[in-house]
């Protein structure tokens, strides 16, 4: 069930690849950059961005796109570096946060991949491009934190809520339907204060 939530909120990452963000470029090689991330060839991708940002060194969007590329290939240490050397120039820059929760997300640091993407939506408020699936990303790490290490009564209730502001914009997903039964078992379980659910989804705790 982890490795499963895992690669859904990777293909959704790969396929909403016009991240919040995200500004006009030359058209020909923009397309072509898609398409390599669309069909997973991410060297391809990375090297399409590098030739854009010879081109033009200022775009923070192709600069989020080559991180993007680079946390794909598992080089999460050049990606997250890109985007905080953005941040540090401007700190409303909301793609990087995207971005930086994306890398976080998958080395498993659930925290800090839930603190991001909240700092994201806190950063697109009110926007109109605000990408609405940050808060299934949120529900999913600590679902997965439920999974490996367990979850307090407080992240309980927010794993939850983070699901239902995402199911609340009525979003085209095809696990809809899992996600309420999901929340509908889930609530029934609990944790007491000072306790933790460590629960994998098989029947038993």
């Amino acid at each position: 069930m982890r490795l499963l939530i895992l690669s859904l909120l990777c293909l959704l990452s790969t396929a909403l690849h016009a991240q919040p963000g995200l500004e006009d470029g030359p058209e020909a090689p923009v397309r072509e950059a898609a398409q390599a991330m669309r069909s997973r060839q991410y060297i391809k991708a990375e090297f399409i961005y590098r030739s854009m940002l010879d081109a033009d060194p200022t775009s923070n969007t192709t600069r989020q796109l080559l991180s993007h590329a680079l946390i794909l290939q598992g080089r999460y240490g050049e990606a997250d570096s890109i985007n905080r050397s953005i941040i540090v120039k401007d700190s409303n820059v909301a793609g990087s946060y995207w971005y930086l929760a994306l890398s976080a997300e998958r080395q498993n640091q659930y925290d800090r991949a839930v603190y991001l993407f909240d700092r994201y939506l806190a950063k697109t408020q009110g926007q109109a491009t605000q990408n609405q699936s940050a808060w299934l990303h949120m529900g999913s790490n600590l679902r997965r934190k439920m999974h490996d290490k367990g979850i307090n009564e407080q992240e309980w209730g927010l794993m939850q809520h983070y699901y239902k502001q995402y199911l609340s914009g009525n979003p085209p997903d095809p696990y809809v339907d899992s996600l309420y039964a999901f929340l509908d078992e889930v609530r029934r379980r609990r944790p007491s204060p000072g306790a933790l659910l460590q629960w994998d989804e098989s029947g038993s705790e």
